[in-house]
């Protein structure tokens, strides 16, 4: 995966005058600095499509800076249903077996491995049932996370918000 091989050389000297040399190959997660934003949530009516526009990427574009085992996580809100995850699109290659599924309230996306600079747009789609409160908005928030050194934190969470309204 996206471990960097580093050596670590140890030199220890005995009283009695004898050298001893070794080295150990470790495995060391990367940095990477992945971001999460969600798109303009359009008005939809109760029973229509509430679809949620996600990009997921990693911006650190140095080299090596490998974001392994990518996941979000997105709350289904008050109000709705969780219906299904579309229009996956890596820049560059993508990975294989990227998926999401919902399990009791909570969608959880494995998007795999981002390389530097390469990122993932889909959506997800909501099925309101029923309208909310006044004045009739669901808001979303969706958390991602990497296995890798994350240098920036604050960009792994956004929110969005749209309307639900009865219909005609």
């Amino acid at each position: 995966s996206g471990l960097a091989n580093c050596n670590l050389t140890l030199t220890a000297i005995a009283n009695c005058g004898r050298f001893s040399f070794g080295f150990e190959t470790l495995g060391v997660a990367p940095n990477a600095d992945i971001r999460v934003t969600l798109g303009a949530i359009s008005t939809t009516n109760v029973g229509g499509n509430f679809t949620i526009p996600v990009t997921v990427e990693n911006i650190d574009a140095t080299a090596n800076h490998v974001a392994d085992d990518v996941q979000l996580e997105m709350d289904v809100p008050d109000y709705s249903n969780y219906s299904t995850a579309n229009t996956f699109v890596y820049t560059g290659t993508a990975p294989t077996g990227y998926k999401c599924s919902e399990d009791a309230g909570l969608i959880t996306c494995d998007l795999k491995t981002l390389l530097p600079g390469q990122k993932v747009t889909f959506n997800i789609i909501l099925i309101p049932s029923d309208v909310p409160p006044s004045p009739g908005d669901i808001t979303v928030t969706a958390n991602v996370s990497t296995s890798s050194i994350e240098s920036n934190q604050s960009n792994n969470i956004a929110s969005a918000t749209g309307n639900v309204t009865a219909g005609s």
